[in-house]
């Protein structure tokens, strides 16, 4: 069994998934696709096509495992247009590699940005019957009078996509600043009914199997909006047991979506389970070791599953 990695070489959970693998006795190569993709290429000929690495078919692999790094990328490096245009141009060559070969992707490209895309995350819940807060995504005063009126004191805001602040540093869910909202703005934003939560759940789903880790902060703590943003030692993990028809509809929207791996982030209140948002590649390695290391195994076991 061979299985490609593909991301960057400051990525810690290629580098569990790599040692997992070759403890599975797999064949492993791992490439910094980010920094050199000198070993690749798409080979056209009298009617033949095919994606080459070192020279030999792509095909050679079983599998290929990428992570979406923009996290690394965009901390490591200036975001000249030179350097966002290189980035573009290695997407769109592995983009074209995912759509085209056979093999099993975690997660295949096409599907992980469709599902990186808010709408389209919300949009799937709703057909699932998933429950979410109440939400507007705008760039405008005027829908937020029109749909949320007179609840400003009780909606947080937050980015469609991934934020990063100045200094590098990622922004996080904050309260909403109806001021800050102009008449036209450059860009929508995701503003949401704020759910006074009991506990945060991030579930992580490979396959069909669902492992759902339940995230307490402390007392101190309990006002900050976002749990990503709080200290790790104010944190407390531990499994949680899903009800059965959550579990249903959760499993529906992941064969739905066409990812193979995401980790899906809830909030829970005293009366029921709100869906805020699915992560195809989210991070696993913050959680304690047990865990983290059954989500590593997990993930390598679905590498090497025949499909």
């Amino acid at each position: 069994m061979s299985v490609l990695l593909l991301g960057s070489k400051a990525d810690k959970h290629l580098e569990a998934i790599e040692c997992q693998l070759k403890q599975l006795q797999c064949e492993v190569v791992r490439t910094d696709i980010y920094q050199d993709t000198s070993d690749f290429a798409f080979y056209y000929d009298e009617g033949s096509a095919d994606f080459r690495y070192k020279n030999k078919s792509i095909t050679y692999f079983n599998s290929i495992y990428w992570r979406h790094n923009q996290e690394n990328m965009f901390r490591d490096k200036q975001y000249s247009v030179e350097y966002l245009y290189k980035q573009q141009e290695v997407i769109n060559f592995f983009f074209g590699m995912s759509a085209l070969t056979s093999m099993r992707w975690i997660n295949p490209m096409l599907s992980a940005y469709k599902m990186e895309n808010k709408p389209l995350q919300m949009a799937l819940a709703v057909e699932v019957g998933l429950k979410m807060p109440k939400t507007l995504i705008t760039g405008g005063r005027s829908y937020v009078d029109e749909i949320l009126g007179n609840k400003l004191s009780n909606l947080i805001e937050k980015a469609i996509g991934m934020a990063w602040a100045e200094d590098g540093t990622p922004t996080y869910t904050a309260e909403f600043d109806y001021n800050k909202l102009r008449m036209s703005a450059v860009y929508p934003t995701i503003v949401q009914q704020r759910i006074r939560r009991e506990s945060e759940l991030r579930i992580y789903v490979i396959d069909e199997r669902i492992i759902p880790i339940e995230i307490q902060v402390a007392m101190s703590h309990r006002t900050i909006l976002d749990w990503k943003s709080i200290d790790f030692h104010a944190r407390n993990y531990s499994y949680f047991s899903l009800p059965e028809s959550l579990q249903e509809k959760l499993l529906s929207y992941h064969l739905r979506s066409g990812l193979v791996y995401a980790a899906y982030d809830y909030i829970v209140d005293e009366e029921d389970f709100y869906f805020l948002e699915c992560n195809p590649s989210g991070n696993w390695l913050f959680l304690p070791e047990k865990i983290a290391n059954e989500i590593t195994l997990a993930i390598c076991r679905a590498l090497v599953r025949e499909h």
